[in-house]
Formats: C-alpha cells, structure tokens, sequence
C-alpha cells in the first residue's frame, strides 16, 4: 500500500451523471445551477463540488462543458483555491444552451441557413395567432386536437429534421430526399426512404466556442490528475466492433472534441466518430445512464492507487490490520485506507413512469413513439444501485465475521490450533475468484473485501412529460422549449432537495433550507440571468416557504 495518499475530503468523493437525451440536456443545466449553489456552502476551498461529472451523449457535452471550465480558470487564471475555478461554472452551461438555441434574426435572411428557420417562425407565428380562432369555428376538433403548444413542438421538430438545427446538427440531403442516391439499395426516394443523414459539423463549432480545451486540432485536451485536486471527466460512447461500452477517462487519456462527439454520434442519423483506429457511436444505445462506468472506474482507480489491486497473496498477520475495527485511533486510520466512499447524483431526462394522459391510445402514434423512446432511454440503474447495496452488506457481513475469527484465533492458547486456523483463515482469503477480469488476471477472495465501497446516498432527480409532449422531443431546440427545460431542471431540483434534506445526516446538508434559499435568491438577483429567478420564486410560492425575521423578500 502506498504512503502519502491524500485521500478525499470525509472519505468520500461526488460523482454528477448526466443522462443523454439531445435538446432535453437543457434541464441538465438548470438541475446543475441549483446542485452547485446547495453544495457549495458546505465545501472547504480546496474541495471541489463533483469529483466526477459522466455524461453520455448529450451528458458528455454538459459535462465537457462544466470540467473545462475548472479547468481553464486553473490554467489561465492560475488559481491556488479549487472552490473558485468552479464559480460561474452554472452560468456557462446555462449560457451555452442559451446560445445554441438562439432564433435568427430577419436581417440574417440573406444565410440560406436561416430561410428555413424563418419560415419556420412563421408558421409557429401564425399557428398562435390562428389556432383558437378555427378551434371556436370548428368546435368539435377539440375533442381530438392537440394542444397550441403540442402542435408549435411538433411543427418545429418537424422543420428542423427536415431543415437542420443551424447550431447543433445539418442535413446531408436535400429534403425530400432523405439519403444520398448510392444508398446500397437506391433507397432514396420517400415515402420508403426513412434514413435522414445528418453532419455534426455544426455541434462541433458550438462546443468548440465553449470548450476551449477540447480543440484536438492544436493538440490541446483535457487530461487531468487526482494529485492535482481535478475533477474527473468520464465520458461513455460504445464501440461498434466490440459491441460494448467504452469509458473515455480524462485520469488515463486526452479527451478531445472527437471523444465528445463519439459519446453522442447518434446511429444512422450521424456517422461514426473514428478515434485511433475505432468506431465509436452514442453511448445510449447501451448505457444512456452511466452509472455502473462510474461504478467500475471509481474502484478500479482507488484500487490501484492505494496498493489494493496487487493480484497477490496475502498472509494472516497482514490481513488483521485491516479487519479490526476497534482501532479508531487517528494512526490506525491513516495505515489503514479503503476506498472512498461515493455519493450520486443522477439526472434522468426520460421519465421511467407515466400515467393517465401520458399513456398512448391504439391509435395514437406521436405518443406510442414517445413512451417507447421514453422505455428505451430511461434509467435502468435501480437494480445496479440495489445490488451494490446487497454486495455491501455481504461485505460487511463478512468483515464482522472475520473480526470475530480474528478475536477468537488470537485468545487460543494452543500454538499448533492458532496456526492451524491461521493457515485455514488465510487460504478462504487467497481462493481464486469465479470471475475473471477481461485480461484474465487472477482475482482473490481478499479483493472482494478490499476493492469494495459503499455508496453513501443516491439522489436522483427525473424530468417529466408534460400533456404537450411529443416523440421527437429530443430535437426540440426552440428557445421557448430550451428556456422551458432550463426552468423545469431548477424547479424540480429545489423540490427534491427541498423533499429529502431533511433525511441527510451529513454536516454540510444540515443548513437551514429556507436561509439557503434566501441566500441563492440574493445570488441570482445578483447574476441577473433571464430565466433563472422565476422558478425559484415560483417554487416558494408553490411551498409557501417563509424566511426569517429581518429578511428582506
């Protein structure tokens, strides 16, 4: 085992997972500005607020977006206190989301990329203003119709698959023609064509111009070190040829533009992205929720780190030190190092329940598409969740089970039985285990014991449908969506937090929740950022949550 390792603040690091879900990574956003504000008064200023941020596909933009800010504010600002290279770090992701779903003006018609989105604004201008009328024309059609807002969704998803999203993606073909004319069966014409090819050219130019250390094309990247107090970027593609997930880890690696846009290079509508030599695609057609990854390479790195993940024997005497458990002297601990404990924030974009409206009808097609997609992308973590919670247990079971053998060994008086439990003791610990890993190293016993962790507290937070949902959702970059998402992410997030804090135990979570909240209204008031303030005060209202004496509303 290694000397001099720092190991985290309480023993435990945080870890933020973003899911992937295209344009709905805009309440990813909105959740981030309320988690940063709730954790940072309780941090120490060389503490940083997440130690790691996974994100797939659109995740992997966000999380690209938060960590390379910390880290250009370490590099160019050259700050010595962690806490403030994370400040403003909200405000650029919010910021970002602003941008990318930012309308066209008319005096920017003379782009040919901006007469589609003009008449596109058009007909959503004219649906507003036209919509109640024939509805009170034609009175029986709202039995049937769906709402204004259902219908301006629908209508801009719709122009923008045919017409691209100026900012994010661009079409490869010329609508109606929805593949190029040698598509291997000269499939090219609709109504049987049904491949939309898109270039991600545009969604590099926007994380480009937020990112600044991911430009792979000047050599730049972000690789960071737990020695060097960094956050840890992991971000999750799968790749083609192996048919498996593939963890882009910045603690082993350079991530670069094109790791980011692999994790969200979304089959058939985007091409592959090639990195040395492989195939990556959207990591969600396997892990659209990348928590076992985060799992895997929080053990996998602490296992290494502190000497735990030697391979080798072990011998009795040597194992006593790190059964006991009445040492609690600070000495003991300090010799004595297992790997840190994780807390989990989890962001979930596709709702994993819905009832009564949300349910599709036979005969409904949007709505049977959106609870699909919905099915196929949400999170499907609990059991993993569950089952490292049963395997703790198992642990701990164990541990107290050898402590007791240990004690009992120790009291025998009889030389030839102590070395003969010894011996017995030691061969249960050095017993290969069934599993093996893919180098096929050989794995003990004893290291189930020691490359164990426990995970201190899961909080999640879900976004859900609203009644004017739509299947293509996920391409819905309107500002009036964008914005809409952004506010539902602080909302949502307040009222979890608001919810649960009160069954935290921590220290740092024992702050009063309405002097925290009167603390970030002052924030935001301060930042002055549109969109921000409403759904905070909305949510106290909702809660009728009242501040103090002397504090001014």
């Amino acid at each position: 085992m290694e000397k001099d390792i720092k190991m985290p603040h309480r023993g435990k690091q945080r870890a933020l997972v973003f899911q992937g879900g295209g344009s709905l990574g805009a309440y990813e956003a909105g959740v981030y500005h309320v988690l940063y504000h709730w954790i940072k008064p309780g941090l120490l200023q060389d503490e940083n607020v997440f130690d790691i941020i996974a994100g797939t596909s659109i995740g992997a933009v966000n999380a690209s977006i938060i960590i390379n800010e910390v880290l250009e504010k370490k590099k160019q600002e050259k700050l010595d206190e962690v806490m403030k290279c994370w400040e403003n770090t909200p405000e650029k992701l919010i910021q970002f989301w602003k941008t990318v779903s930012k309308s066209n003006t008319i005096t920017d018609l003379w782009d040919p990329w901006n007469i589609p989105d003009f008449y596109r604004s058009f007909t959503e201008n004219y649906l507003n203003l036209n919509y109640e009328t024939y509805l009170n024309a034609f009175p029986f059609l709202k039995s049937f119709l769906p709402s204004e807002e259902s219908f301006r969704k629908y209508y801009h998803t719709q122009m923008g698959l045919a017409s691209g999203e100026k900012q994010i993606f661009r079409p490869e073909f010329i609508y109606p023609f929805p593949t190029p004319i040698w598509n291997k069966f000269f499939d090219f014409i609709s109504p049987t064509a049904s491949w939309f090819q898109y270039s991600n050219l545009p969604l590099r130019n926007s994380i480009a111009g937020s990112v600044s250390m991911l430009k792979d094309n000047d050599g730049n990247g972000i690789n960071t070190q737990y020695c060097e107090n960094e956050p840890r970027l992991l971000l999750v593609a799968v790749d083609i040829s192996a048919g498996d997930t593939r963890t882009f880890d910045s603690y082993n690696e350079n991530i670069t533009i094109n790791h980011v846009l692999a994790s969200a290079a979304v089959p058939k509508h985007y091409s592959y992205v090639d990195i040395d030599g492989n195939k990556y695609w959207d990591g969600g057609i396997l892990s659209n929720t990348p928590v076992r990854e985060v799992l895997s390479k929080h053990s996998k790195f602490w296992a290494g780190r502190l000497g735990l993940d030697s391979g080798s024997k072990t011998d009795f005497e040597k194992e006593k030190e790190w059964f006991k458990k009445d040492n609690k002297d600070e000495q003991n601990k300090n010799k004595i190092k297992k790997i840190p404990k994780l807390e989990l924030c989890i962001v979930n974009l596709y709702p994993s329940e819905e009832t009564g409206q949300q349910i599709p009808s036979m005969y409904d097609y949007d709505l049977t598409k959106d609870r699909e997609n919905d099915i196929r992308y949400h999170d499907k973590t609990d059991y993993d969740l569950k089952l490292a919670d049963v395997v703790s247990d198992y642990h701990d079971f164990v541990e107290g089970l050898a402590q007791v053998a240990i004690e009992a060994i120790d009291g025998l008086k009889d030389n030839n039985k102590v070395t003969d439990l010894k011996k017995k003791f030691t061969n249960i610990l050095n017993t290969p285990q069934r599993t093996h890993t893919r180098k096929d190293d050989i794995r003990y016993y004893d290291d189930l014991l020691k490359k164990r962790f426990d995970i201190e507290r899961t909080i999640k937070i879900e976004r859900q449908d609203d009644i004017d949902t739509i299947a293509n959702k996920a391409f819905d970059f309107s500002p009036e969506t964008i914005s809409s998402l952004i506010e539902d992410g602080i909302y949502d997030t307040l009222n979890t937090i608001y919810q649960h804090h009160k069954e935290w135990d921590n220290e740092s979570d024992k702050k009063s929740f309405p002097n925290w909240l009167k603390m970030y209204i002052e924030e935001i008031k301060k930042q002055n950022i549109k969109g921000i303030l409403e759904p905070v005060l909305q949510f106290k209202a909702h809660f009728n949550i009242n501040f103090s004496e002397g504090t001014n509303d």
